[in-house]
């Protein structure tokens, strides 16, 4: 449940509901886990200077034009690029964090031991205390009701990406890799093609903010190249305003 995301996609669900105050369906969180994530991206990440995070992100999306005047949330778990210098990009081992992002309180991070045996049962008994209380006190429903949330799809979201693939080394790939992802309008931002003796070679693209949609559309049709041996990889880049 750790590596596929399950596990924080139960947190999400949970902390989206207390901050929002929105009824927040488990099913309706996004949820990639790390099993695809390889040595080789960790490095190439490295070099690039971000660190790879598996992320919870909650955040309220505001009405745009055309759009309904319900609340509407962007709530998704997958593995993220962070830049190394980044507050979340430093925690590890047994420690969880959780960065709250407020209009006026600016950026807030909870840290600490988010696993093993007295960690949990700490927060067990906590929610037992809570309970005994709220009925001594003459209050059987500790559960509020709140109005449903509408919840955006993944491929609604606009972000910067890494993109690897695995190329052969032949003149004019990386035009067509360009020109294909142009064609789907997404800029791009740095090119690196990783020196080998080796044939297929890897290139990596960072690419300027683009639509999910759009990037799962530009995959799609650069997978089915010839010159193209493997299954693109594709990694979101959440920039330090975005990680909350």
């Amino acid at each position: 449940l750790d590596v596929n995301g399950t596990d924080t996609a139960h947190k999400l669900a949970i902390l989206a509901r207390l901050a929002f105050k929105h009824e927040i369906p488990y099913a309706s969180v996004y949820r990639e886990g790390i099993e695809a994530i390889t040595a080789e991206d960790i490095r190439y990440a490295a070099e690039l200077g971000y660190t790879v995070k598996l992320l919870a992100i909650g955040q309220r999306e505001a009405a745009g034009a055309g759009r309904a005047s319900k609340e509407r949330f962007s709530l998704r778990v997958h593995p993220a690029l962070l830049e190394s210098k980044h507050l979340l990009a430093n925690v590890s081992g047994v420690n969880n964090a959780v960065l709250v992002s407020g209009d006026e309180t600016g950026q807030i991070m909870f840290y600490g031991r988010g696993a093993g045996r007295r960690p949990t049962a700490s927060a067990v008994v906590s929610d037992m205390i809570a309970i005994a209380q709220a009925r001594r006190h003459g209050v059987d429903n500790l559960d509020p009701i709140y109005p449903s949330a509408a919840i955006d799809s993944i491929r609604d979201i606009r972000s910067r990406y890494y993109l690897r693939f695995q190329v052969l080394d032949r003149p004019g790939v990386f035009g067509t890799l360009a020109q294909m992802l142009g064609k789907h309008g997404i800029s791009l931002s740095s090119v690196v093609q990783k020196e080998t003796d080796r044939n297929p070679v890897s290139v990596i693209i960072l690419t300027h903010q683009a639509e999910e949609s759009r990037v799962d559309k530009a995959l799609a049709a650069i997978g089915r190249q010839a010159v193209v041996k493997s299954r693109p990889v594709r990694i979101r880049i959440v920039d330090t305003e975005d990680a909350s």
